[in-house]
Order: C-alpha cells, then structure tokens, then sequence
C-alpha cells in the first residue's frame, strides 16, 4: 500500500514496492505482435535543417531491415490553414490505409518545434514548424493527436526540440512516445550528432532486429552517457496510457517474449532509484528484504538489486532496475530518479568480499588452535 506523509510518498513496506517494481518489469516485455506496420516521416517544405537525406535514411532503415509500409510527406509552409489540411489529410488517408486492431503506426516527426501555455490552467502545448524566422507557420501537436484515434496501437518518434511537451499536453489518444530530450531541452543542432542517427546507427546494427521501444530507449541512453557516442542529449521515452510498448520485429518473423536483461553488467544500462519505506529497518529485516527480491523478480528475468538502506524517520532504499524497467515507474512518484549507473554498489561488493575473507581468515585460525588437542566427541565421557 502506498501513503503520503507531506510531500514524499511511501511504502507500507518493502514487498509493497517490490510488486510495484515486478508489474513494471512484466509490462516491459515484448507481447506484441502485428499484421501490418506503417511509418509516415513528416517534415516541411520549408526546412532549413536539411533533413531530406537522414529521414530518407531512416525510412529506407525501416523499409529494409523490417519490412514495414513506409511514406513521406512534406508540410506545405505557405500558409496556417494549408499546412493543417494538408496533415489532417495526410494522416486520414494514412489511417484509412493501414489501421486495423492489429496494426502499428509510427509518425516520425522532424524538424523544429516549440511550446505554449493556452491559459494558466492548462499545460503546455507543442507547436511544429519548419523554419526558426518570422512569421513562418505553426501547427499544434495536438491538431496531429485528433486525427490519430485509430484501433491499432501509435508510436510517435520526433527529433525536435521540447518534445516531451507531445506527451504532456492535454492531447487526446493513446500514443507511445520515443524522443529526442526531456522538455527542457533543446535537440542536437547537427545532424551527425542528432538522435536520429543515433536511432538509425543503433537499428542497423543489431543483430537481432526484434526489440521493443523501451529497451531501443535503454540502448540509446546507455549510448548517450558514454562521451564517445556524441549524443549530446538523452532520448526520453513517455509509455502509451495502456501500457503496452510496441515490438519492432521484421515482419513474418517468429516474435519472442525477451526480459531486459542480459548479464549483469548491462549493455542496456541501468537506474539507481530511491524508495521511501515507513518504519525502522534492522539488519535481519534487510537481509529478509534481499532474499524477497531475489525470490520475487529472479535475476534472470530481471537484474533488480537493492543496493543500500539508510535509516532515519523511515527508511530510504536504493535499488538499482534496468532503464526498461524505470521506463515503467517515473511516473509514479512514490519512486525517485537519482541517477543512470552501469554497475551495481561497487563498495558493497568490497565490503561483501572482506567480510568472507575475514570469516575465512578467522575459520582457518581457529582451525590451527585446534590441531593437535584431543576434542572429546559427542560419544566420549568427561
């Protein structure tokens, strides 16, 4: 059960979160599967960012590599009202085209973008447009979410600046999302480092091409926090309202369930979380909680470890999950962010090993003191 106590919720207790953390390990597995898969790549007419050539890139990736149904469609730019009825067109034909119950639609979006708050009891709403000069036209995100109301399932994909702001507008649907940065922050400005070519890069080398959207999302972060990769800003991934993410699979391929993790040093990166626990810890309690986790989410199916607990008014726990996993849980506030890491408690397993070595030491001491005195068995007399 989850309670609040001022402004920081907690857990009645560790196999609460525990069963919090599971469902969110259950729901980022691969289920999907579909019939038909359809990407529509937009961009304007009046770009200045020369995207012709890396959206092209990225269809053709889909094209080839999965078989899905591609199109590209450029935005007219000479007016407000073309540019809107031209997409509302575009995007009707696209659904009257290729949605059904079992279909997959990606809307890829490219190009500069920007956002408002209508009112002060609204939230902040994206904008789309083509060029950073005046006067150049807008659309709204949210005139894109009204003609996405189909039967199957919708992934938007957009390298844009504030993409976030899609998601967290009060646009209608049930959209899964994959973008270029958090809300506060802009894009790439350079295509070689944008994240378009990162996704690119990332889905032709593979080498198996079935993967669902938050484990895509966990390989790029885990790229992005290494200097190397010149991703100059982490890709955020906001799951649909159902909770389902989407599997890209080559289509007619045999799909597979596949947990997120692969050994314990994951190439898809993890998250170091905090979990806030009402009472005070012992030792016994925490080594009780350590075998609940073991028992409850295996390794194998998942590498969640509890790290460390500290004791205060509560008790606060960090617990390390795969990114896929957290992908799940930010938005449940009774677990916090504190950071990405690529290893588990490195000290604690210092300290684990001294621990076994000073009890080895000790066993072999003992056992030298022994040698040579005449225990009594248990069938001897005193």
């Amino acid at each position: 059960m989850l309670r609040t106590t001022g402004s920081l919720p907690h857990w009645e207790s560790f196999e609460d979160a525990v069963n919090a953390i599971n469902t969110a390990v259950e729901s980022s597995m691969t289920t999907e599967k579909y019939t038909t898969v359809a990407v529509l790549a937009m961009r304007w007419e009046n770009d200045d960012l020369g995207l012709d050539a890396i959206t092209m890139e990225l269809l053709e990736t889909f094209r080839d590599f999965y078989m899905f149904q591609t199109e590209h469609f450029i935005i007219p730019a000479g007016s407000t009202r073309e540019a809107v009825e031209a997409v509302q067109n575009q995007l009707r034909a696209f659904r009257a085209r290729y949605d059904s119950p079992t279909s997959l639609l990606i809307i890829v979006y490219e190009g500069h973008s920007g956002f408002y708050r209508p009112s002060p009891f609204t939230g902040e709403t994206l904008y789309l447009l083509g060029a950073m000069t005046a006067g150049a036209v807008k659309i709204s995100w949210d005139m894109v979410c009204n003609e996405l109301l189909v039967d199957g399932h919708v992934v938007s994909i957009m390298d844009c600046c504030f993409a976030t702001a899609a998601a967290i507008s009060p646009n209608p649907g049930d959209i899964e999302y994959l973008v270029a940065s958090a809300f506060e922050s802009q894009a790439a400005a350079r295509i070689v480092r944008s994240f378009t070519r990162r996704l690119i890069d990332l889905l032709r080398s593979l080498a198996s091409p079935e993967i669902n959207l938050l484990q895509l999302h966990a390989r790029l972060v885990s790229q992005s926090n290494k200097p190397e990769s010149l991703l100059e800003y982490t890709p955020v991934y906001i799951a649909a309202k159902n909770g389902i993410s989407a599997s890209l699979c080559p289509l007619g391929a045999p799909s597979a369930r596949s947990a997120p993790r692969t050994s314990n040093e994951l190439s898809e990166g993890k998250v170091l979380i905090s979990v806030l626990l009402y009472g005070k810890a012992t030792i016994p309690d925490v080594n009780k909680w350590e075998r609940w986790l073991s028992t409850a989410i295996p390794q194998q199916v998942a590498d969640v470890k509890l790290e460390a607990v500290f004791g205060s008014n509560s008790n606060l726990c960090l617990i390390t999950v795969p990114i896929t996993t957290w992908s799940m849980l930010q938005t449940n506030k009774a677990f916090s962010f504190v950071a990405w890491v690529e290893s588990n408690n490195i000290l604690g397993d210092i300290l684990r090993s001294q621990t076994l070595a000073e009890h080895h030491g000790n066993v072999i001491v003992l056992h030298e003191r022994l040698k040579g005195q005449d225990i009594p068995t248990s069938g001897d007399r005193a």
